[in-house]
């Protein structure tokens, strides 16, 4: 841009020059005709003098005005074509997001940290994905809580064109399902950042703790460490109810058994039979429980990592063979039912009139 600037002045300039010669030599040419002609046509010599530098003035003075009008005319074009290079720039490339803009894309429209609570927004790129002839690029959502450990908000697909951002459920094998009835980009409503918002009513003065019937107890063994190491960092709530989704379990041998799955914190309140989801996250990984007793207890728990790290530490957690990791990839397909059961359980084992829950921005789900 700053090339074509110099070159418009450069052009002004000469032009100017040009000019400023040819006024020179019409007035050479009238002192000549001035000395032939004596006292009378010298007069006329300064009158004709007078008049060409007058001309030519009057054209230069002309022609650097037009010079100012170009150089205007180049600075506004110069502006106007920077403004179109940064929209360029902030475009896709070619059209279409890769996983570097889709990432910036992310940030630039949820920022990169919630407004109400401060967390840290981080969004780990899973992979692509084609849906129904379209395509898109999947990242798992999550925030930092406290500081001290991560959360999964939801998995989003970015439509390749930046056109939306949905939710959905990845399975890299090529069965991944989108939900677009919500384009977050207009609504951020799935967000699991909890907050004011959400039914009217009264809040429960006090609900029951949960807790999996006595012939679970790797359940129960699970769920007091999640009540002390996740859920104790989540603003009280009236209720947790967990959404564990065990992908197997081994207990071969009876004084060490090893789960895997994707375990759930979930923070309700309770407003006029609904349970509104105020926040939560998803921790998937591998427990290893050890016999106390007659129960078990969690000795200890390897977690998926988040961001880059998401993809290597899923596979060395859940890849020791093909069908696992199959039922990691496609985990969320069955996560709605199980929560549906588990709230529904839950109603009816303390006699609770509930009749349904809602996530944030969305409609409430029937038990």
């Amino acid at each position: 841009m700053r090339k074509s600037f110099t070159l418009v002045m450069s052009t002004a300039l000469t032009l100017s020059l040009l000019m400023g010669c040819s006024g020179g030599a019409n007035a050479g040419t009238a002192g000549q005709t001035a000395g032939e002609s004596g006292t009378t046509q010298a007069a006329e010599e300064s009158g004709a003098s007078q008049s060409v530098e007058e001309s030519a003035t009057a054209q230069e003075t002309g022609e650097s005005e037009s010079a100012k009008e170009t150089e205007k005319s180049g600075s506004v074009n110069s502006a106007g074509e920077s403004q179109n290079a940064k929209e360029a720039e902030a475009a896709p490339e070619g059209g279409l997001l890769n996983e570097e803009s889709a990432l910036k894309f992310l940030e630039d429209h949820f920022g990169k940290e919630d407004a109400d609570t401060g967390n840290t927004y981080s969004f780990g790129y899973m992979g692509d994905a084609e849906v129904e002839s379209e395509k898109y690029l999947v990242f798992d959502w999550r925030w930092l809580v406290d500081g001290d450990h991560l959360s999964r908000l939801d998995t989003l697909f970015v439509s390749a064109d930046g056109s939306g951002v949905y939710s959905g459920i990845y399975d890299e094998s090529g069965g991944s399902i989108v939900y677009k009835e919500t384009n977050l980009l207009e609504d951020n409503g799935r967000s699991s950042s909890g907050g004011e918002e959400g039914g009217q009513g009264e809040s429960a003065a006090s609900l029951p703790a949960f807790s999996f019937a006595d012939d679970e107890p790797y359940m129960n063994a699970i769920l007091d460490y999640m009540n002390e190491n996740a859920a104790s960092h989540y603003d009280k709530s009236d209720v947790m109810i967990p959404l564990f989704q065990v992908l197997r379990t081994d207990d071969s041998n009876k004084d060490e058994v090893k789960v895997w799955g994707d375990f759930w914190v979930m923070n309700y309140k309770l407003e006029d039979k609904n349970l509104a989801f105020e926040s939560g996250g998803s921790y998937p990984g591998m427990f290893t429980l050890i016999k106390d007793g007659d129960a078990y207890k969690a000795s200890s728990f390897d977690q998926v990592e988040d961001g880059s790290d998401y993809g290597p530490s899923s596979e060395r957690i859940f890849g020791i063979d093909k069908e696992l990791m199959d039922a990691f990839n496609n985990r969320d397909k069955d996560s709605e039912e199980i929560r549906k059961k588990t709230i529904r359980e839950y109603a009816d084992k303390n006699s609770l009139d509930i009749e349904s829950y809602q996530d944030q921005g969305w409609d409430k789900v029937e038990i």
